[in-house]
């Protein structure tokens, strides 16, 4: 089926495949390891290590005793292997792979040997701002329509969210919290609770009923939903043995694997670029960003979109209060979308009838008053007769 399609099968799940790192091990990965707050930017930072080593071929404190008796044969294997990669990566990648280089130096108190201000000069300039585009609502639906129902639940919460893919390998039943504000039924989501980046967004009632519908396919398989239950688990099969009941968390790598199969599978990707029109989950925050902005505050889109500021900080209440403004935009299916419409012309119909018996009420105060006044003139006139 996906041959039909003109993928490369092999290509794609090169691609898409965990990476075949090197073991890292020895007392200097004792220590790199102690210098990350996130597991997320652990397993990024080591990732890009392992690369560099696996060029060096050599062990993480063979590099390291290195770097301590010679670092200036340590630093030509870094300027050697920047070199080489920026032919065929970005900016923004051998930039991460420099942090991780140097974060492994530092935390082994090796670091001022080498010459960084000379490493930086080769380096080619991270993009500031994608190319790419936020996907179409059409494209977002063409996903949606061929994506499993924990695939679909995942990119709903994205689009609505604006929250990036990471956050799944946190996300709990604890974190959602249904709320009302007028007429919406929508939810609350703690986004990374318990880390210093912990913050606060909101889901459409789109969402939040397509979230409801699949935690009750999975309580009638049999699993028990408990608050620290993972929001979006992975699938089951009964034909492979796999218990149902037991739900192991959706990663975020998995989740990006799947938006990515899909992408290819119905067409919206046909050849492999650098650069592609929109990004696979990436595209998703772009989207909310780019609907949201069209009736809030910038100040405020970055704030649901995590960009915390020491001096902006609005309540939860407000920042819910101006999200319904931006539910009709972030509203992906044809019939929620018709159905947010119609409550919302409604709403306005039932504003302008409240408007139109407010000014009815004001004129016949108006009126009264002026037969009032027309009453006493008449009762003075009739005395001066």
């Amino acid at each position: 089926m996906l041959k039909s399609k003109g993928l490369n099968t092999d290509a794609v799940r090169d691609s898409l495949a965990t990476p075949d790192m090197q073991a890292l091990n020895g007392k200097s990965i004792e220590l790199f390891d102690l210098g990350f707050k996130t597991e997320k930017t652990k397993v990024n930072y080591t990732y890009s290590l392992a690369q560099f080593l696996k060029y060096c071929k050599l062990e993480p404190d063979e590099y390291l005793e290195k770097a301590r008796e010679r670092p200036r044969d340590a630093e030509l294997l870094i300027l050697r292997f920047m070199s080489e990669r920026k032919k065929v990566v970005g900016g923004s990648t051998l930039k991460n792979t420099l942090a991780s280089v140097r974060s492994f130096l530092v935390m082994n108190d090796i670091s001022n040997s080498i010459n960084w201000e000379k490493i930086q000069k080769i380096m080619p300039h991270a993009k500031k701002v994608g190319s790419d585009r936020a996907p179409t609502i059409d494209e977002i639906r063409v996903i949606l329509d061929n994506s499993l129902i924990h695939i679909r639940n995942a990119i709903l919460l994205m689009v609505s969210g604006g929250f990036r893919v990471g956050a799944f390998d946190y996300l709990t039943w604890r974190d959602v919290e249904a709320i009302k504000v007028g007429d919406y039924d929508f939810a609350k989501l703690t986004i990374y609770r318990g880390e210093p980046e912990q913050y606060t967004t909101f889901i459409t009632p789109e969402a939040y009923g397509a979230l409801q519908e699949y935690r009750k396919r999975r309580e009638e398989i049999g699993e028990k939903i408990r608050p620290d239950s993972p929001l979006i688990r992975d699938t089951w099969d009964s034909r492979a043995r796999i218990d149902p009941t037991q739900a192991r968390p959706l990663s975020s790598q998995s989740v990006k694997n799947s938006v990515l199969i899909t992408i290819w599978k119905v067409g919206l990707r046909k050849e492999h670029k650098k650069t592609q029109e929109f990004k696979a989950v990436h595209g998703f925050r772009k989207y909310f960003e780019t609907n949201a902005k069209r009736v809030l505050r910038s100040d405020d889109v970055e704030r649901l979109k995590g960009h915390l500021s020491n001096y902006y900080k609005p309540t939860e209440e407000y920042l819910a209060s101006e999200y319904v403004k931006a539910i009709p935009f972030l509203t992906i299916s044809e019939s929620a979308e018709l159905k947010t419409k119609i409550e919302q012309s409604v709403r306005e119909r039932d504003q302008k009838i409240g408007e139109l018996e407010r000014e009815n009420m004001f004129l016949r105060q108006r009126l009264d008053i002026l037969d009032e006044k027309l009453s006493r003139l008449t009762e003075t006139l009739s005395k001066k007769k």
